[in-house]
């Protein structure tokens, strides 16, 4: 009987004390012209050579995909393919009987 007594007189402090909050205003989400959207760029891996000195990588920098060689040490770009109206993706490095550092890259 005592606790619900209590909780009768905590009711009206609650209210009080919650009625004097300030509302919370919904934030509206960063807008961004289609230029934006159109001129971001994509970069993705699909992995590396044999002796882990090169990464086989594709990319729409030049606004449609193409395949790119990363040299891990000095960290520079060789673009493989060069299409300006169909895009290129890389698959793998292609592993044959050649010496480790002279495998070639496929894609589609």
């Amino acid at each position: 009987m005592k606790t619900k007594f209590f909780l009768l007189l905590l009711l009206p402090l609650f209210c009080a004390l919650s009625c004097n909050r300030k509302e919370l205003q919904a934030r509206l989400p960063r807008q961004y012209s289609s230029e934006q959207l159109r001129n971001n760029v994509s970069v993705f891996a699909v992995g590396f050579n044999r002796n882990d000195s090169q990464i086989l990588i594709g990319s729409n920098s030049s606004g449609i995909y193409n395949v790119y060689l990363l040299n891990v040490e000095d960290t520079t770009l060789r673009q493989l393919t060069h299409s300006t109206g169909e895009s290129n993706f890389p698959v793998n490095f292609l592993y044959a009987s050649v010496p480790p550092g002279r495998e070639a890259p496929i894609g589609f």
